[in-house]
């Protein structure tokens, strides 16, 4: 049973109060389609109490009033008006800050259908409604101390954007966490298959020196025309989720299905040389980034056969080829062998190893902080065709 019934001040037939809802650290903001503004309720410790009601300004009465919060910034998206109201906590409450605006208006774009805020930047999707064009998400950034500057720095299209029937609706939907953004296209079109014609994807962005990359596309497999894969995105720091409600999923049509993709955690920061296999041996890191998780497995694989070795960490990067060593080792002093006893490859070539990120194995234990970099790298045994050690590639690791 719920332990509060959260209604506004004044309740109005037929509101849909709750209709749009987005949550961060003791509030929550809430709109509908037939509210002009939103609702702003805080947790003071007992109970939800309503903290301010923020006009919207769309002349449309049913507007969708999208929502986002992100600590002391509030969002509200009106599509049918193409505007997204910026709102920020002073000390005097919530004022309106900025209106963003859509910077090349055609009708029925739907620029505020959906948005994300995290920090000093806001993602705002543009979807388009059903006009043969494809969808557009666009990047503000707050420039200058605030409150308020929000500048249009980047916007784009998918990788495959096309013109075709409805276009994709790329931005249907975003999520963004750091320095990645999941981007939902329902409607976008699988290449060289009829029956996947329009079943959606969506679109993994990462944040680079130069803005934010596109780097992949999500699908799956079987998928049908009309799924609508992308409908719903979410993001953690190891998984994508997707929604499809149009996807049979084994139960029926319309049944639904969501779909999970484990995402990297690591970046490559340094590659080796081949072994005795002819391969280069790589590494992989799967988990989670949080520190205090104690989640993340080393996966080193393309190693000799029936060798030995272990993993290596560092706060430090370097780059030097020891004595003896054929490929470089990339981790600077000091270096953590991160278990006391070799590991085999045996006829499989692989090794792998749990990471007690609070216990680093130095002369003193050392617990990885958050905001921290790491670097992870395998050492082993080989024959190539005498006697010598080996490194994979190595990778780094931004903990949170």
């Amino acid at each position: 049973m719920p332990t509060q019934e959260i209604h506004p001040k004044a309740l109005v037939r037929k509101s849909r109060f709750g209709e749009f809802l987005a949550m961060d650290e003791g509030r929550f903001v809430t709109s509908n389609r037939r509210a002009h503004g939103a609702h702003v309720y805080r947790f003071n410790g007992a109970q939800w109490e309503e903290e301010a009601v923020l006009p919207g300004s769309s002349p449309w009465e049913t507007d969708i009033k999208q929502v986002a919060i992100h600590g002391d910034v509030i969002a509200l998206g009106e599509p049918l008006a193409e505007q997204v109201t910026v709102f920020e906590l002073s000390e005097g409450g919530w004022v309106q800050t900025d209106l963003l605006t859509d910077p090349t208006p055609n009708a029925d774009d739907w620029f505020g259908y959906s948005i994300a805020i995290e920090d000093d930047l806001i993602v705002v999707g543009e979807p388009i409604s059903c006009d043969g064009r494809p969808g557009e998400i666009f990047f503000f950034e707050r420039v200058g101390p605030g409150p308020g500057g929000w500048t249009l720095v980047q916007k784009t299209k998918a990788s495959d954007a096309n013109n075709l029937g409805c276009g994709d609706q790329f931005g249907y939907d975003v999520a963004l966490l750091g320095d990645r953004l999941l981007v939902g296209a329902p409607v976008a079109w699988l290449e060289g298959s009829w029956t996947g014609k329009r079943s959606g994807a969506a679109y993994l962005f990462e944040r680079t020196d130069n803005g934010w990359v596109e780097t992949t596309r999500l699908e799956a497999s079987g998928q049908q025309a009309s799924d609508g894969i992308g409908w719903s995105v979410g993001l953690s720091t190891s998984f994508a989720i997707v929604g499809a409600p149009a996807a049979s999923g084994g139960f029926g049509l319309d049944s639904g299905e969501a779909y999970a993709y484990q995402l990297p955690i690591s970046s490559p920061s340094c590659s080796s040389t081949p072994t005795s296999t002819g391969k280069v041996a790589s590494l992989q890191a799967t988990g989670s980034k949080i520190a205090n998780y104690e989640d993340l497995e080393l996966f080193a694989k393309d190693l000799p056969h029936h060798s030995w070795g272990h993993f290596l960490a560092s706060p430090t990067q370097d780059w030097v080829i020891p004595p003896g060593a054929q490929g470089p080792l990339c981790l600077g002093a000091p270096v953590a062998r991160l278990s006391t006893v070799p590991y085999n490859t045996a006829a499989s070539g692989f090794f792998r190893h749990q990471v007690e990120t609070l216990s680093i194995p130095f002369d003193t234990p050392y617990a990885i902080q958050p905001g921290e970099t790491w670097y992870f790298q395998a050492w082993f045994r080989d024959n190539d065709p005498s006697p010598t050690i080996g490194f994979s590639d190595a990778v780094s690791i931004q903990f949170e």
